[in-house]
């Protein structure tokens, strides 16, 4: 079960870079892609890091929806064995670190926006 998890988080991780560079904004009016037209379009620094942030953000959301499933097997099959207990509250504790390190990229990123004016 722990080979299947890595290898789908490893797959996720090589994969989801591939979803957000196929995103372009292109004017619809300029009656052909150039060169020049895509130098004309600006890059605004913030909006590239709320989005990975919104990425990197769920992503861990998701991954801690896993881990609690999985702790969950755990303890259903655990059958009393300490170590099958022991095991799956790690997999909580590690589920809920998921999601407190999602909502602080979150917070820090609105912390640096007040401070900076974002």
């Amino acid at each position: 079960m722990k080979q299947i998890l890595k290898k789908i988080g490893l797959t996720t991780a090589a994969v989801l870079p591939f979803g957000a560079l196929a995103q372009v904004n292109l004017p619809t009016n300029t009656g052909g892609i150039t060169g020049q037209t895509l130098q004309n379009t600006a890059v605004d620094v913030g909006v590239i890091i709320n989005n990975i942030t919104s990425w990197v953000s769920g992503l861990l959301i998701a991954v801690a929806v896993l881990f609690v499933i999985y702790a969950a097997y755990l303890y259903l099959t655990s059958a009393g064995d300490a170590e099958k207990v022991k095991s799956a509250s790690n997999y909580i504790l590690y589920a809920v670190i998921a999601v407190v390190v999602a909502l602080a990229s979150r917070g820090l990123i609105a912390l640096g926006r007040a401070i900076f004016g974002f």
